[in-house]
């Protein structure tokens, strides 16, 4: 949970949780940066109070339209590309058939050797295109899966 850089020097700020006799437990923020010299930051760090917590949720919960549109193009991308996907792995499995078929076609001389060899070069050579369009087309999902959904953000704001 990295939301706060020091004002002092610039880097992240990091969370702990405390315990005290007059509040109980509570949230702060820390600055353990080091100088290339040596020395620390002088910031001390910051109690996060309720006012931090309202400042916070109103931030969030007041997400800039234009990105909520960018993320659901986001969205939008990611079913695409997994239809691309279905579509090419159809594509895929019609140029693996008919490379099954042409060598039935050979073993039984139905036709020659050396239209076989033409024809199962150039099918070969489509079906480790559609392989190697396939395997880039699978890292752009999993890379778009990482990105959070509409819901998933509407759902992590409500919980606030």
């Amino acid at each position: 949970m990295e939301l706060l850089y020091c004002e002092k020097c610039g880097s992240r700020m990091q969370f702990r949780v405390g315990k005290s006799k007059k509040q109980g437990q509570f949230w702060s923020a820390l600055c353990y940066h080091h100088y290339k010299d040596g020395s620390k930051c002088e910031q001390k760090g910051k109690v996060l109070d309720e006012a931090f917590f309202d400042t916070l949720y109103e931030r969030i919960s007041n997400v800039d339209p234009i990105i909520l549109q960018e993320i659901e193009q986001q969205g939008r991308g990611y079913n695409d590309t997994k239809i691309m996907i279905a579509v090419k792995e159809q594509e895929l499995q019609k140029h693996k058939r008919a490379l099954d078929k042409l060598h039935e076609s050979y073993e039984e001389d139905m036709i020659a050797k050396q239209v076989f060899l033409e024809r199962k070069i150039v099918r070969t050579r489509q079906i480790q295109k559609l392989e190697e369009e396939l395997q880039d087309l699978r890292k752009v999902v999993v890379d778009e899966g990482n990105y959070p959904t509409m819901e998933q953000i509407v759902e992590r704001i409500g919980q606030f």
